[in-house]
């Protein structure tokens, strides 16, 4: 499921730490809001914002959304 996401979406790798908050699987929606940041060996969740400072809503295929 993790590697479909990634191709169908486009996400960036700090972008694919979810939570079930971000997903809508009824309306078959995926925000992204966050994304996790690393610095050497400490990584944290960025201050509510993405690379490009946007929250972008992915519109997800019903048929592995039913699954």
């Amino acid at each position: 499921m993790l590697v479909w996401l990634t191709m169908t979406t486009g996400a960036r790798r700090g972008e694919l730490c979810l939570r079930w908050s971000d997903v809508d699987l009824p309306g078959n929606l995926l925000t992204y809001r966050r994304a996790i940041s690393q610095y050497g060996t400490e990584r944290k969740e960025k201050d509510k914002d993405t690379k490009t400072h946007q929250q972008r809503r992915v519109s997800l295929d019903p048929e592995p959304v039913r699954r």
